[in-house]
């Protein structure tokens, strides 16, 4: 199937209470970030909820999914405000992208690397 370029463009969907302008601004920025981190193609969704009622003390919730060539990638904030949860939603993004660029350290799993290792004491 042929993608188009509507299907680049990220997803955006808004709750209750948020105003509509939001979700071209969500839109920009994230485009604007896949495509400086040379990730155009890469499809992806936005949600950003206003929780009402519920005495939380950041209302706003923002999650996204983006699909990084086959490898999924999602954040979630919260926040006071939508436009703010949105910001926030693209710097954690923003950061987990470059951590996925860092090759993978040596000993995984946050165990040192063999040349942090103890050497064996001989007998």
């Amino acid at each position: 199937m042929f993608e188009t370029a509507r299907d680049r463009n990220p997803r955006v969907q808004l709750g209750r209470g948020i105003a509509p302008d939001l979700a071209d601004y969500a839109r920009d920025v994230v485009a604007r970030l896949l495509a400086h981190r040379g990730r155009a193609a890469a499809r992806a969704h936005l949600h950003v909820v206003r929780h009402t009622g519920t005495g939380r003390s950041r209302p706003v919730t923002a999650r996204a999914v983006v699909d990084l060539d086959g490898t999924p990638v999602a954040v979630h904030v919260d926040a006071d405000h939508p436009r703010e949860a949105v910001d926030l939603l693209v710097d954690r993004l923003a950061r987990r992208m470059e951590r996925l660029r860092r090759p993978p350290r040596e000993g995984g799993h946050g165990l040192p690397g063999a040349h942090l290792r103890t050497a064996e004491r001989p007998s």
